[in-house]
């Protein structure tokens, strides 16, 4: 039997990839939706408390919000009261593309969850989120 940390992985992997296709045409690029809902839920952030509220690397965040920046999307400003950090804000074009980014994960969802009962779904959601908390508590970084 394949242990379950080897295929959280590749099902994670791919539904980031699903997500990522379904948003090409809007430009947001894989990963990039994760940045965006942050901002979109806690408003302008440092952009070290972004890299934190995803778990991820600043350098990641650093590429992803250059082009998230380029596209027009946010914009990156030095932060008031420390000339050192920058403050990450999503523009008009970004904030309109909340419904978008949400269709997509939505459709991603019902892709992946597409033969499953009710019961089935939400017995899934129950376990991964308690799977995510036994993670949490070993050490892993806590994600978006």
């Amino acid at each position: 039997m394949t242990p379950i940390t080897c295929l959280l992985r590749p099902a994670a992997r791919s539904a980031a990839q699903l997500v990522g296709m379904l948003l090409c045409d809007a430009g947001v690029h894989p990963g990039q939706e994760q940045l965006l809902q942050v901002l979109w839920e806690h408003g302008d952030l440092r952009q070290s408390d972004l890299a934190e509220a995803c778990a991820l690397d600043p350098s990641t965040v650093t590429k992803s919000l250059q082009r998230l920046e380029r596209a027009g999307l946010v914009r990156r400003a030095p932060a008031a009261d420390d000339r050192r950090a920058v403050v990450v804000a999503t523009t008009d074009a970004g904030e309109a593309l909340r419904d978008v980014v949400q269709a997509a994960i939505t459709e991603a969802d019902r892709l992946a969850l597409e033969g499953l009962t009710d019961e089935e779904k939400e017995t899934l959601k129950h376990l991964l989120g308690r799977v995510q908390e036994n993670l949490v508590r070993a050490g892993a970084p806590v994600s978006c």
